[in-house]
């Protein structure tokens, strides 16, 4: 994940840009849970859980509820779930729009040239 981050010209030693293990909490000062990574550039926020490699994202269906809390709480509307191979790119405030890339598929370019930084506030909605 962090290769291609950087590969993607996010500076992650910069918590400002790129923040790790993050705690989320809602409107209310409850705790919701701790995201793995979020991307910020210019207002615009990508929320990402990362999973072990090998395991199918698809299993983690039931965690898209929670992961939606997340990217609501982060008021963000694009949101990421991967294990490396497969990226299951969410609008966070509307869970049924999700596209799935494989790292296989042709697609998959376009989408790492969506997440670059400097094009991340255009490209990442033009995806849907």
């Amino acid at each position: 994940m962090i290769p291609i981050l950087v590969e993607c010209g996010w500076n992650i030693g910069n918590p400002e840009e790129v923040s790790f293990e993050e705690e989320i909490w809602n409107n209310s000062g409850y705790f919701v849970g701790r995201c793995d990574c979020i991307l910020r550039k210019d207002g615009v926020a990508v929320v990402i859980e990362v999973k072990k490699l090998g395991t199918s994202v698809n299993g983690y269906r039931k965690q898209l509820k929670r992961y939606r809390k997340y990217c609501r709480n982060k008021r963000t509307s694009i949101g990421i779930i991967t294990d490396g191979e497969t990226w299951i790119i969410i609008r966070g405030r509307k869970i049924k729009e999700e596209i799935e890339i494989s790292i296989w598929d042709d697609e998959f370019f376009d989408f790492l040239e969506a997440l670059k930084k400097r094009r991340i506030k255009y490209k990442m909605d033009m995806l849907f």
